[in-house]
């Protein structure tokens, strides 16, 4: 049997392609699959199967069993035996010839049937010389063991993508918390130069309520912007396996963008594997359920002590068994047509995986790099928008635009900012997804 270690260690070699690109998430995603309890009963699923593997591999090992009965009766149904009507007469007349009694008058007696006082002590050994069902059985078991081990492989690849997203989800709140943080201090200078303006006469007071309307707001949402990376460093420990209020390290190699990853990406093979075992395993059930009407043969043997009173009555017994079946009622025939019908359903199940996962990889890749091309205008467009909110809070300084215009200009450069934040993890999570669907990570 594979050791829990063993199993939990290859699983760690999933830290690969995203993960690369960091070694903060690297041991992140290592610290999720050595602790994360879905992983963990997988992994007893596993050794679970490979325990019932290797009890079906000893299916032709000899079976030794100790036994042993000891009965006390009384009553029930007797035998007559004749032995003074039988044997009286003779006595008689060879008493008369001799002139003596050496020869007793005998009475009838009487024995029944249940033993008394009677014991039954053996050892048996039982040997299967020829079982087919115990190959197919072995076979079946087999195919059961290398889907589990793939099945493991599957949900350790799901929960390395899970901890990729959550991470870059803690990230993206903790950018957009830091962009509101940025609003506000624009918005606090922003109300000093007001209010200046107000003590000289020239702006009106309810331009600087509006204002400190504006600033309470942004207040609010920075407030519940804080919550939303509190709910996701929560998250993020959670798949780790980790206390909720654990510290989450921040890897700035995610304020870039992720690669354009290869032109040509294979899809990922673990579920089509999954399929392929499972449509093998159905395979031998079928031939298990064909096999039915083989006959078994087998050799007992039994080595023991049988007497009344606890007495030494030593006994060996050695017999072959011969079973043959012969017919069922017909209830196999559904079970083999069953057994068809689903090696038939798997291999359209496989086909249809196939072309799904090729078609969301061609449609992933080809979202990623046209996302990626419209990130490039967001620099561009960010820099502007800045400019011209510090155009314009010039030209309100001097009086030369208005709160309206001042406020727009601001709220373009927050727009645009948060949006680029937005589109760059965006960016992040769907290299997460093509990784996923590629299997690039080392596992």
């Amino acid at each position: 049997m594979v050791n829990h270690w063993t199993l939990i260690l290859s699983l760690l070699f999933l830290a690969g392609g995203l993960s690369a690109q960091s070694v903060i998430l690297d041991d992140y995603v290592r610290q999720g699959l050595q602790h994360h309890a879905g992983i963990q009963a997988k992994t007893l699923g596993v050794q679970r199967q490979e325990a019932m593997q290797q009890g079906a591999d000893r299916g032709y090992w000899p079976q030794v069993s100790f036994g042993a009965t000891y009965t006390l009766a009384a009553g029930g149904r007797e035998i007559a035996i004749p032995i003074g009507d039988l044997l009286n007469p003779v006595y008689s007349t060879l008493n008369n010839l001799t002139g003596t009694q050496d020869f007793p008058v005998l009475d009838n007696v009487s024995e029944q049937f249940f033993p008394n006082n009677f014991y039954d002590a053996r050892l048996r050994v039982t040997q299967p010389l020829y079982n087919r069902g115990i190959r197919l059985n072995q076979e079946v078991q087999d195919r059961q063991t290398d889907l589990a081990r793939t099945q493991l492989t599957i949900a350790g690849r799901d929960l390395e993508e899970d901890i990729r997203v959550a991470y870059l989800q803690y990230l993206q709140a903790l950018d957009g918390h830091r962009i509101l943080e940025d609003v506000l201090a624009l918005m606090e200078e922003q109300l000093a130069v007001q209010q200046s303006l107000l003590r000289n006469d020239k702006i009106l007071p309810g331009e600087l309520a509006r204002s400190e309307a504006d600033l309470a707001q942004v207040r609010a949402q920075l407030v519940q912007a804080g919550a939303r990376s509190d709910q996701a460093r929560l998250q993020v420990n959670h798949l780790l396996g980790r206390e909720p209020e654990a510290e989450v390290l921040v890897d700035d190699v995610f304020d870039e963008l992720p690669p354009a990853g290869s032109a040509t990406p294979a899809i990922r093979q673990e579920e089509l594997s999954a399929l392929q075992i499972m449509e093998q395993l159905q395979s031998s059930v079928l031939r298990r359920e064909e096999a039915w009407r083989l006959p078994s043969l087998g050799l007992q043997l039994d080595l023991g002590s049988q007497a009344f009173d606890l007495d030494w009555g030593p006994y060996a017994l050695l017999g072959v068994s011969l079973d043959v079946p012969i017919w069922n009622g017909g209830r196999q025939q559904y079970k083999i047509e069953e057994a068809r019908l689903a090696i038939q359903q798997t291999a359209l199940q496989r086909e249809d995986t196939r072309r799904q996962l090729e078609w969301g990889l061609q449609s992933a890749r080809t979202g990623y790099l046209a996302d990626r091309a419209a990130y490039e205008q967001y620099d561009a467009r960010l820099e502007a928008e800045r400019r011209s909110y510090r155009e314009t809070f010039r030209r309100y300084q001097e009086g030369q635009a208005n709160h309206l215009e001042l406020t727009d200009a601001r709220n373009r450069v927050t727009s645009a900012r948060l949006q680029q934040n937005i589109a760059r993890f965006d960016l992040w999570r769907q290299w997460a997804g093509i990784q996923r669907l590629t299997s690039s990570s080392s596992l």
